[in-house]
């Protein structure tokens, strides 16, 4: 009979220890939702490219001068590791390198890109992830001070990197790629060639939410 009582007992103990739990607070937690929303800022150094312009009808291409910006981004993640968003930039000193290859007028102009951005990253480790990228856009390069017209067109881009969370929301970034862009001027220059192409290096970082 004492037998029965204390397997009974220990049954009781042991279905009653869950309830305490979740009485007590000490059940598990819920775990939280994926951030699916995502903000970021980058500087762009571009120190290799080429600067294309058509003086006079005739078509040069030379290199560029390092140029330099800051692009922004808000993106959705629609399923796990997909990203979907915009991903507009400023590029400053948008000229040739050499004065004398474009006939001297070599003043900076500034270039507008405004663009699409579609990503997928691959976890590596617990922290540490790699992406790919593609954007494309369309682009204005704003005539300098000095005058001019605004070249327009298409312009795309596609880069790799590499993405560490600093936090469970915060995280840095470096990449690498590169951008293309078919800039004309407009029917009254005779759509003369102003495009520019440059290897694209970001630095940035963002949160998620």
């Amino acid at each position: 009979m004492r037998k029965a009582i204390t397997i009974v007992g220990l049954i009781l103990v042991a279905l009653g220890g869950p309830a305490r739990a979740q009485d007590s607070g000490l059940a598990a937690a819920p775990e939280p939702a994926p951030s699916r929303w995502q903000v970021g800022v980058s500087f762009l150094p571009m120190a290799v490219g080429k600067f294309t312009v058509s003086p006079g009808g005739m078509t040069i291409t030379t290199d560029a001068a390092f140029s330099y910006g800051v692009g922004v981004s808000a993106s959705y993640m629609p399923v796990p590791g997909l990203s979907v968003g915009l991903a507009p930039q400023v590029v400053l000193n948008v000229k040739a390198k050499d004065d004398a290859a474009v006939g001297g007028s070599n003043d900076p102009a500034k270039e507008v890109d405004v663009m699409a951005r579609v990503a997928y990253t691959l976890p590596v480790v617990e922290s540490i992830a790699l992406y790919a990228e593609a954007l494309p856009g369309y682009s204005y390069i704003l005539a300098p001070a000095s005058g001019g017209d605004t070249a327009q067109g298409f312009v795309f881009a596609f880069g790799v990197g590499a993405v560490m969370d600093m936090t469970s929301r915060a995280f840095v970034s470096l990449g690498g790629g590169y951008q293309v862009g078919f800039q004309k001027l407009p029917a009254m220059d005779m759509n003369l060639d102003l495009r520019t192409k440059y290897v694209r290096v970001a630095l940035g970082g963002g949160v998620r939410f």
